[in-house]
């Protein structure tokens, strides 16, 4: 809530990429406007660190773990710029090169990390990454509910009740919040004019299957 993404999306990406409400883009048959990730609300936020460190005797100080590239140290010190205004707040950054970022976020060592996650179906590239069972569980986040919506979306062949599920797992998610999506990304193929029926899924994976070379 101390986070506003309308301000992120302008200030980092020169409002060029829109904000990132849900963690599936509008053209999703996925994404409800009604399931959205927790609304920018500072006065609720404000309260809420100035709440913990009385109950803790001192305010809330991390590190936010972020990979070196200029793309994702400029969304870390978004982050930090924007906390570091709150009341009780403490932000500090340390960006490391991708082997070490990624093992840190691995094994679970750190409070904060900034990273990424490519998918166009949820599952598993998101859904995969949240379940009890999940290995690694880098968050370490775990809700029955949550996992007996996944389990439902693995096991329905009604395309409608899939869909419903999905917005049930949104709906924990975005209320646990045990990530927060800021940006949205794109990803470029180019192939040459001969290529057909080039499709791709999730991380930039071409299904092979369809593709042919017109002669």
């Amino acid at each position: 809530m101390a986070i506003d993404n309308k301000d992120y999306a302008k200030v980092v990406v020169s409002g060029l990429i829109e904000p990132m409400d849900s963690i599936f883009r509008h053209e999703s048959p996925f994404y409800d406007p009604n399931l959205t990730q927790l609304p920018y609300d500072p006065t609720k936020a404000q309260a809420l660190f100035d709440q913990l460190a009385q109950d803790t005797g001192g305010p809330l100080t991390f590190t936010l773990y972020t990979f070196s590239a200029n793309d994702y140290v400029a969304t870390a010190t978004y982050v930090q710029g924007i906390l570091n205004k709150y009341r009780n707040v403490k932000v500090s950054i340390d960006a490391a090169a991708s082997a070490a970022q990624q093992l840190r976020l691995l094994q679970g060592n750190f409070t904060a990390g900034v990273t990424g996650g490519a998918f166009d179906d949820p599952d598993p590239a998101w859904l995969g990454l949240f379940t009890c069972t999940a290995v690694p569980s880098t968050t370490g986040y775990c809700d029955t509910n949550f996992d007996a919506a996944v389990k439902e979306d693995q096991t329905t062949l009604d395309p409608k009740r899939r869909l419903a599920v999905i917005g049930d797992a949104q709906r924990i998610f975005y209320a646990a919040v045990p990530a927060f999506y800021m940006e949205r990304r794109y990803s470029w193929l180019f192939t040459s004019k001969s290529m057909r029926d080039l499709q791709w899924v999730n991380d930039g994976l071409p299904l092979l299957a369809n593709m042919w070379i017109a002669h």
